[in-house]
Order: structure tokens, then C-alpha cells, then sequence
């Protein structure tokens, strides 16, 4: 890996990609189950790739090269391999956020300003208590090793969710910062939009008191008040973004996918 780093062999998804599949039979004659996968771990995080893609990798490999009996190995005597894991739920805007948090010490600084934001953001988007844990434990570093080192101390769902996410993998903005203000201003508008509907859903609930009308009709107020304000503040992107509030983006954010 320093080796092709050196050589400018990953700088970007693709190479990363094509770099795993390079390394996947190497993995695949560590005997050792444990040990074997706390490698696959560890090259995933240096790649920035998924760590189920590259576990699926290294087992073909194995397979390929006739390892796949010392691969699969168990004794008589050893437990049942466990459950798979399921990722922990997280919004693909707030997963984005995350990774500019893991990678960028400027984004990480930007976010950690925006405590209450998050805080009253928490109720309608999935992830931001992973968010949270990012901003708070992560050291000023951003070298792969401290990038490793954090993911390998989170539970096993986090780290799956994280890796999961299609940006954990891309490579970072030009600038980490817009960028962090952009997704911070699509994660708030993405949360007014779900608190607007929910007080929608229980003003047409019958026999609702007044006094709960009047609230939640102040509430619909500030929120379409805040709404306006992150219109004309925040550039609305094509990967997190409903169709009615599409527009053009600058480069960092074109062609995103949108996961909604």
C-alpha cells in the first residue's frame, strides 16, 4: 500500500478498487481467521473501500488458488460463525457528512461548531449520534493510520455503515469546508421537511385541542420561515435533494446520485 501510494496508484476509486482485487489473494493465505480478518479490516480502511467487498474478494482468491479449505478451516470444537451484522441505519446525507468528518480536520472543526444544529436535527435523520462520535472522538490527525485506528474502536454496525456508504470511498472535495456547509444546509432542510410533515399529519389528526393546533401551527411557521433561509443560503444537490428542489451544483457535488 505505501508502495503504491508513493507511485500515485490510488488516487481514486477505480485504482483503489483495482489495487484490492491486486491484494485480495495475499489475504487469502493468512490462515489464521482472526488474524486474516483483522487484516481485511485494516487494508479496507487504508483503501477507503467496503469491508464486505473486499472480504468477498479474498474469499474468490482463495478459492481460485486452492486455499479456500485452510480459508474456511474450522475445528470440530470452535463455535458457529455469529450472525452476520446489519449496518446501523444512516441517512446517506448524514453518512456524507460523516465521511468529510473522518477524513477532513477542517470539516471536523466546521461540524464541531454545529452542535445545537445536529442536536435538533437528531429526531428526523438516522446517523447523527455516529455523526456525534465522529466530531467528538476523533483525533486532529488525518493520516490513514488515525483513520484506521478510530473505525477499528467503533461497534461493528458503525463501521459497517460507514463503509457501506458510497462517498466513504471517494475521494475528498477540493474544499472540504464548502462542502461541509452544503451537506450541513441539505441535512437541515431534509429535517424541517420531515418535522413539516409530521405536524401536517397530526394537525389532520380529529379531535386534536386547540391549544395543540396553535402550537403546531407556530412550529409549521418558524420551519417554513427556516426553510426560506436555507433556500437562499444553501446550493440544493442532485445526490440528496427531492426533484422539486433540484438545481445546478458546483463541481464537487455534480452527478451525486440522489438516495432519497
Amino acid at each position: 500500500i505505501e508502495r503504491a501510494t508513493e507511485e500515485n496508484r490510488l488516487g481514486g476509486p477505480q485504482e483503489r478498487a483495482e489495487f484490492s482485487r491486486e491484494v485480495a489473494p495475499l489475504l487469502g493465505v493468512i490462515a489464521d481467521a482472526v488474524t486474516r480478518d483483522a487484516m481485511i479490516n485494516h487494508v479496507a480502511t487504508r483503501l477507503r473501500g467496503g469491508v464486505p467487498e473486499l472480504r468477498d474478494a479474498v474469499s474468490r482468491a482463495a478459492r481460485g488458488s486452492g486455499n479456500q479449505r485452510r480459508f474456511n478451516r474450522r475445528r470440530d470444537d470452535e463455535p458457529e460463525a455469529p450472525a452476520p451484522v446489519e449496518p446501523s441505519a444512516l441517512e446517506p446525507t448524514v453518512g456524507y457528512l460523516c465521511s468529510l468528518a473522518l477524513h477532513s480536520f477542517e470539516a471536523r472543526q466546521c461540524l464541531g461548531e454545529q452542535f445545537e444544529t445536529l442536536h435538533e436535527m437528531a429526531n428526523q435523520l438516522d446517523g447523527i449520534p455516529l455523526l456525534r462520535k465522529i466530531l467528538t472522538e476523533r483525533s486532529e490527525s488525518d493520516s490513514p493510520a488515525s483513520v484506521n485506528s478510530f473505525m477499528a474502536s467503533l461497534p461493528e454496525p458503525e463501521r459497517l455503515a460507514l463503509h457501506t456508504d458510497p462517498t466513504f470511498s471517494e475521494a475528498l472535495p477540493e474544499n472540504p469546508l464548502d462542502a461541509s456547509h452544503q451537506a450541513l444546509s441539505e441535512a437541515s432542510a431534509l429535517a424541517l421537511e420531515r418535522e413539516d410533515a409530521s405536524i401536517k399529519a397530526a394537525l389532520a389528526e380529529p379531535g386534536i385541542a386547540i391549544e395543540d393546533q396553535v402550537k403546531l401551527l407556530q412550529r409549521a411557521k418558524e420551519i417554513a420561515e427556516l426553510l426560506g433561509s436555507l433556500t437562499n443560503r444553501a446550493i440544493t444537490t442532485d445526490r440528496f435533494a427531492p426533484n422539486a428542489r433540484r438545481r445546478k451544483t458546483d463541481n464537487s457535488w455534480k452527478n451525486r446520485q440522489s438516495k432519497e
